[in-house]
């Protein structure tokens, strides 16, 4: 028993391997979790020409034991606003990860599906109904809802103000910006 879980470790690790090293995988990044190797985080830039541009989404992936016959446990940890994932929860309807799963597929085969997801949403099975009322009954204002909770959610925000230090004499004087735009806590 303890070689098919050591062989379902091996595979894990040399599929992630794999896929974080593909250079076909544009605007993806992996964060791996040093304690669980079936855990990890991927990063999916926001596609182009889309409300989603300019945004960083990020997903939580966790490998079931019994990967790659089951598929993986996969939800968005950045809010969006889109028709087949969760604005609340970041669940995600999308067929190849319940009905159309086949051990044959992978996690590079998750994360090109997620990434047509963002550029075109699957209007037959739609996730999220309110999302979706407001997909059908307006483009526009469902891109300017996309858009909002892209800024609000997906942009990295400002870094914070930078500190001025000089010496004075034996003293060490440090300077706080008097205006603190930008900057959160």
């Amino acid at each position: 028993m303890a070689d098919r879980e050591e062989w379902r470790e091996m595979r894990v690790v040399r599929e992630l391997d794999r896929v974080e090293s593909d250079q076909s995988l544009i605007g993806v990044n992996f964060l791996r979790d040093l304690n669980d190797i079936r855990h990890f985080t991927v990063t999916i830039d926001g596609p182009v020409s889309t409300p989603y541009e300019g945004g960083i989404f990020k997903i939580d992936f966790l490998l079931p034991e019994t990967y790659p016959l089951a598929p993986p446990h996969v939800r968005f940890i950045t809010k969006i606003w889109h028709p087949n994932i969760s604005h609340q929860s970041g669940a995600i309807r999308m067929s190849i990860l319940n009905n159309d799963w086949s051990p044959t597929m992978g996690i590079k085969a998750i994360v090109i599906a997620l990434q047509a997801l963002l550029s075109d949403p699957d209007l037959s099975d739609p996730l999220d109904e309110y999302v979706m009322s407001h997909y059908r009954a307006s483009r526009e204002s469902f891109n300017s809802n996309a858009q909002y909770y892209t800024e609000k959610y997906a942009k990295e925000r400002n870094p914070p103000p930078q500190l001025t230090t000089r010496t004075s004499g034996t003293r060490r004087v440090t300077r706080i910006p008097k205006r603190l735009d930008g900057f959160l806590l």
